[in-house]
């Protein structure tokens, strides 16, 4: 048995509830709820999650991270950050008037 710390941020990426990922992998609501409570997962639990989550069973399995991937075809959160442009006070400061 092993524990899968990434089931539950691999699930909320996807948009799935756990009832959504209980019905597309086969596996009991409850025993979704105990993996993401940090319980250890049985190898073919974690392959029918897997299958339903459309990843690797290894990614269920590595570390818990504190960086967020996004999931397949959507911008991670780092590419979405967008640069606040200078107000036009900002750009001339420190700039000699030219007149």
């Amino acid at each position: 048995m092993l524990p899968v710390p990434q089931l539950r941020r691999l699930r909320v990426d996807r948009f799935l509830t756990q009832e959504d990922l209980a019905q597309q992998s086969g596996v009991a609501v409850a025993t979704i709820h105990r993996l993401e409570s940090q319980l250890p997962a049985r190898l073919s639990t974690i392959k029918r999650l897997a299958t339903a989550l459309g990843v690797e069973p290894s990614a269920l399995t590595a570390p818990a991270t504190t960086e967020r991937v996004a999931a397949p075809g959507q911008q991670s959160a780092a590419a979405s950050v967008t640069r606040r442009r200078p107000c036009p006070s900002e750009r001339t400061q420190g700039r000699a008037e030219i007149g």
